[in-house]
């Protein structure tokens, strides 16, 4: 193993460290940010958002990477998306390319478009059967996220999942 992929593995490493540490406290928006970019970290995607389920089945956007990001998860159409109700449905990670085409179907498209994106990302946050949200990666690049990357990130979440749930019962 050449030095550059020790210094990655060493960073993935570090990032769930500090995805577990986070929730050793209360949960608050700091702690979900901290989530959020170890996860971007892991990924290599800049931006994204923590959209997390209130416990009466409502979502809510609990921190995003940016203005942007935040007013374009905020929107009614964004909640409803298909990809995200797959998502926190079924509890598994989806991925959706961005399309045109795709607009007259999901309104949230022509949005995330308009701001550059080219791919989403979803990975469920849960902890055993129960899916409390989920973990949103927005990428600009022409390419996917590859699948060891995937995994981590996949992996991650539901670290984080397990751990919110732990901080919510203590």
């Amino acid at each position: 193993m050449n030095t550059t992929e020790q210094l990655a593995e060493a960073r993935v490493a570090s990032a769930f460290l500090e995805v577990v540490d986070v929730f050793s406290d209360a949960i608050d928006g700091d702690r979900y940010l901290t989530v959020l970019l170890q996860a971007a970290e892991v990924a290599r995607v800049n931006d994204g958002a923590l959209i997390i389920d209130d416990g009466t089945g409502l979502l809510h956007v609990a921190v995003a990477s940016g203005d942007g990001v935040l007013a374009l998860q905020r929107d009614g159409n964004a909640l409803r998306r298909s990809s995200l109700a797959t998502c926190l449905s079924h509890g598994i990670p989806v991925t959706e390319e961005f399309v045109p085409g795709d607009v007259l179907f999901e309104p949230y498209v022509g949005e995330a478009i308009r701001q550059g994106f080219r791919f989403e990302y979803l990975f469920p946050l849960r902890y055993r059967d129960r899916v409390m949200g989920a973990l949103v990666l927005l990428d600009r690049r022409d390419v996917r996220l590859e699948p060891a990357r995937a995994d981590m990130t996949m992996s991650m979440a539901a670290v984080a999942g397990t751990m919110m749930q732990y901080a919510h019962n203590a």
